[in-house]
């Protein structure tokens, strides 16, 4: 992306590298004793998809030159290989999904199953869009006689499986996935032009994305094979706008890969684009509204309430209504959850700028993370900001309260945003608490007084 996107053209090509290695390093960090990757850093559980999706990002980072031992790739060989066996008798779509996803990144790493990619062409029926599109990657990059062949004619497979709705994965990147194997099996094909139209089309109008973060690497990753096999040829695009200030044209290439013009809007405004090939524009129009305290959101009965309560000498605690510079605050966070078998669920709640989050991570500082409720915590992040606790799987519906800590350190008027509880691959199920505002006195005023 550092030729194409301007935000990353300051990056050195030494600063590139380092977040590369980092990134490798963190997945490195989440490979457990059986050789798969678990969902978090220091995990000690396994996740088949998510050692797919991570696998393929390793072998990904050591081709771009990060340090990845062989014993880290040959351990995820093995986990992957062996959760083939048997796969073909799930009657679950994400299952064979993602046995197709897994042989794409063992062909990645040199270990083509061959004889897997045979057996699940034998379902055909059972295949998902995107595991048809797996499936056609896997034996593009398997190296047998004819690959490049054989991985067009499963693009040209017809399906009737789709994923059923209430999976934790709302997101199914099928114009990204059918575009990448597009691109590595007939990048001739008018229809990958067809995929580009659809992908930009499909993006977020209000966010500019593609709704998470599985959706969005995927659909980043489609879109840079794209122009790394196809558009690299080409001759630059030409750009021609009018408008009634004038005629402007200008050339989008490797040196200036994007452009941005500012137009004023008035009334009878008109603007016409053109460009000598295919060309894409985003129109970005933006007002503020008046501040206004945040009242609390809830979807579909998920809901989140936040409190806060001063921690007085003795331990016990008072409702909070003035905080001063010093008080230990306790903040809990009530959760109510309407389903059973939630998957992957977040809680963000973003600190007034005069409060700081008490690390749990040490027994020496005041007060440690507290749960009501059968949940368990599977991964928080004390961040400078903010407090973000992960929860991989809640199974039943109810309420369920989480508490931690926080430190009064200045004085000042600051308000906290709504806390948010979402599903992380379903960003439509979400709540928010409402927002509050804290005045904290100056002590230094106080004693002048």
């Amino acid at each position: 992306l550092r030729d194409v996107a301007p935000a990353f053209q300051k990056k050195t090509v030494r600063e590139i590298r380092d977040s590369i290695q980092a990134g490798a390093d963190r997945l490195l960090s989440m490979q457990c004793d059986d050789g798969g990757l678990a969902y978090w850093p220091g995990g000690s559980t396994s996740e088949v998809w998510g050692s797919a999706y991570g696998g393929m990002a390793l072998v990904l980072c050591r081709e771009a030159g990060a340090s990845v031992p062989e014993s880290a790739l040959q351990g995820l060989r093995t986990y992957l290989a062996g959760k083939l066996r048997g796969v073909i008798q799930s009657g679950d779509w994400w299952d064979i999904e993602t046995a197709c996803r897994s042989c794409y990144t063992l062909a990645l790493t040199g270990d083509p199953q061959v004889s897997y990619h045979n057996k699940l062409l034998e379902i055909q029926q059972r295949l998902t869009p995107n595991a048809l599109s797996f499936l056609s990657l896997a034996v593009a990059k398997s190296g047998v006689e004819n690959a490049t062949t054989q991985a067009r004619e499963i693009l040209t497979l017809q399906t009737e499986q789709r994923p059923r709705s209430g999976h934790f994965m709302s997101s199914h990147p099928v114009e990204a996935c059918r575009l990448l194997a597009l691109v590595n099996s007939n990048p001739e094909s008018p229809e990958c032009d067809e995929a580009i139209s659809r992908i930009l089309e499909s993006r977020g109008r209000r966010s500019g994305h593609w709704g998470t973060t599985w959706g969005n690497a995927w659909t980043v990753f489609a879109l840079g094979e794209y122009a790394r096999l196809v558009e690299s040829g080409n001759a630059p695009p030409t750009i021609t706008l009018e408008t009634d200030e004038g005629r402007q044209q200008f050339v989008l290439n490797d040196q200036s890969p994007s452009a941005f013009i500012r137009i004023p809007l008035h009334k009878g405004l008109k603007a016409n684009a053109a460009t000598s090939t295919q060309g894409f524009a985003r129109v970005k129009i933006a007002s503020k509204p008046e501040l206004a305290p945040q009242q609390a959101v809830s979807s579909n009965g998920l809901q989140i309430l936040r409190q806060y309560h001063r921690v007085l000498p003795d331990g016990k605690t008072e409702r909070l209504d003035q905080p001063a510079v010093g008080d230990l605050i306790r903040v809990d966070l009530q959760v109510t959850m309407p389903r059973d078998g939630t998957r992957y669920l977040a809680i963000d709640d973003p600190l007034p700028s005069i409060f700081e989050a008490v690390n749990t991570e040490f027994a020496s500082q005041a007060g440690r993370l507290r749960k009501e409720g059968n949940w368990r915590i599977s991964h928080q992040e004390i961040r400078d900001d903010r407090a973000v606790f992960f929860i991989n799987h809640l199974p039943r519906s109810g309420n369920y309260t989480l508490s931690y800590h926080a430190r009064v350190t200045s004085a000042g008027a600051a308000v906290a945003p709504p806390a948010k509880v979402e599903a992380m691959y379903e960003p439509e199920f979400f709540a928010l608490s409402a927002s509050r505002q804290f005045t904290t006195p100056n002590p230094l005023k106080a004693a002048a007084r």
